[in-house]
């Protein structure tokens, strides 16, 4: 059992993320909130996993734009490897390791040093990490600590509206129009946890994020062939260089 539901992103085919307009976007951003609420009623429900594969390269079904929101009745292995990662961390700290880790930038863009933000708003940073594993990969996340997507205000989902179509603006002038994976880190259902007694301080461990993945293809085999020997990814291109390449083109104009 599970779920699996499908978004049709916009009633018009051409329409994209790359020229959708900020209401256009936060009205997808409204509706994942609507379903993820209703969803996770069913405390069977594990986890919810949100994307969007555009571009065959994405391995896109459809030319037109689409959104999935698959529910399993389990917790992926990724999230949960972070959830431990991040527990470690606030047991050590008494903070959230994503608070920490945007503190850092924050506080090397206000000394003058190298950083990675590419943009701020009232409500969203949106960064390239510094353990990017793809080239231009962009991590989007709300200042205002909270481990679940779907209690945001509509305040903040209408800024992340906002950082999406200035961040595929910038994407669009430095690549091109590029097939994406858009993907949505949210928190476990707690509900599900709670039986199993799992995540008392989900609350306090847990950052919700989405993420960026421009799918440049990497032809060069030892990307590949390291990739599928060791599990680990190859990124050619520094995470500081991507960044500062991104801030360079504005979104306005060049």
């Amino acid at each position: 059992f599970g779920a699996n539901e499908l978004f049709i992103n916009h009633p018009q085919h051409y329409k994209n993320f790359y020229n959708m307009n900020s209401q256009e976007i936060l009205n997808i951003l409204l509706t994942l909130r609507e379903r993820i609420n209703d969803l996770k009623k069913d405390k069977r429900m594990g986890h919810c996993h949100f994307y969007i594969n555009f571009g065959k390269q994405a391995y896109g079904l459809y030319s037109h734009s689409y959104s999935d929101l698959i529910v399993s009745p389990f917790i992926a292995e990724l999230v949960q490897r972070e959830l431990q990662a991040a527990h470690l961390h606030y047991l050590e700290k008494e903070r959230c390791l994503l608070c920490d880790i945007i503190d850092d930038e924050f506080y090397r863009k206000e000394k003058g040093k190298v950083h990675r933000i590419v943009g701020i708003n009232d409500k969203i940073v949106y960064f390239v990490p510094f353990f990017s594993t793809y080239p231009f990969e962009i991590w989007f996340l709300p200042l205002k600590h909270n481990h679940n997507f779907a209690s945001e205000s509509n305040d903040t989902l209408s800024a992340l509206a906002n950082a999406f179509v200035d961040a595929f603006k910038r994407i669009r002038r430095v690549l091109n129009i590029i097939p994406f994976t858009l993907t949505l880190l949210n928190c476990p259902n707690k509900e599900w946890g709670i039986k199993r007694g799992y995540w008392k301080n989900l609350e306090h461990d847990w950052h919700w994020r989405f993420v960026l993945i421009p799918r440049i293809p990497l032809e060069f085999d030892p990307y590949q062939s390291f990739a599928y020997g060791s599990g680990s990814r190859i990124n050619p291109i520094l995470p500081e260089i991507s960044a500062k390449l991104l801030r360079k083109f504005d979104s306005e104009g060049d």
